[in-house]
C-alpha cells in the first residue's frame, strides 16, 4: 500500500513567479499571491444566539467585524461577507470547538491575491464599478464586486493595499487582467508570500 500525500499547488503556476512587466522605470503596482492561502467561511447557525458572537471571539480573539467591513486577529483577515457570515484568510489552520458557527474550508477553492503600489487604485478601478477612493472604500472595507468579468471579493488593507478573494478556477484569468491592467503603469511580481 502506498502512502498518498498532497500537496498545494497555486492556481498561477509560473507565471505567479517574480518578474517586472509593462513600461519601464520604477514599477507603480504590484502584485502578490498570497500562497498559500487557507480561507474559511464561518456561519452563525443560529443569528439570535449570543453564544454565536461568543464563540466567534473565542476562535479568532476578536469580535466579528460588522457587515461590510474586516478586521485582523492573528495573523488572519476576517472579512464579513453576509448576514452572519465571515470568510478567515491566513496562512495557518484554524479549529472550531462548539456547535454555535459552522466552519468551511474553502482553501482549495479559493485564490488570494495582494494589489499595491501608486497606480493600485487606478488599475483596478478600469475593471469594477466599485468607488475604490478611500471615503467610499475605507481600510477594512469589503466589497463583493466583479473584476473585469470575474467575481471578486475585494477588501482594502491596512497599509492601503487592496486584497482579494478568487474562485480558484478563475484565478489565471484574474491575475492575467491585472496584469494587462497594469501595463501602463509598470508593475513588479513579487515571489509567494503566506501572508
Amino acid at each position: 500500500m502506498h502512502d498518498l500525500k498532497l500537496s498545494a499547488v497555486s492556481a498561477l503556476g509560473a507565471s505567479g513567479g517574480p518578474r517586472r512587466f509593462g513600461r519601464d522605470g520604477e514599477p507603480q503596482v504590484r502584485l502578490v499571491e498570497r500562497f498559500p492561502c487557507r480561507v474559511w467561511e464561518v456561519a452563525a447557525l443560529d443569528a439570535r444566539d449570543s453564544a454565536a458572537a461568543a464563540a466567534f471571539s473565542a476562535l479568532m480573539g476578536v469580535a466579528p467585524p460588522p457587515p461590510g467591513m474586516s478586521a485582523q486577529a492573528n495573523g488572519a483577515d476576517i472579512l464579513s461577507i453576509g448576514p452572519n457570515r465571515w470568510a478567515i484568510v491566513s496562512s495557518a489552520a484554524i479549529a472550531l470547538e462548539g456547535d454555535a458557527l459552522a466552519l468551511t474550508d474553502l482553501s482549495a477553492a479559493r485564490s488570494c491575491f495582494v494589489v499595491s503600489g501608486a497606480r493600485a487604485e487606478q488599475v483596478l478601478r478600469k475593471g469594477t464599478s466599485v468607488d475604490l477612493h478611500p471615503s467610499a472604500l475605507p481600510e477594512g472595507a469589503v466589497v463583493a464586486t466583479r473584476l473585469g468579468h470575474v467575481a471578486v471579493t475585494l477588501w482594502r488593507g491596512d497599509r492601503g493595499e487592496f486584497r482579494m478573494l478568487v474562485a480558484r478556477s478563475f484565478a489565471r484569468a484574474a491575475w492575467d487582467w491585472l496584469i494587462h491592467a497594469a501595463e501602463e503603469y509598470g508593475g513588479r511580481i513579487d515571489a509567494a508570500a503566506g501572508d
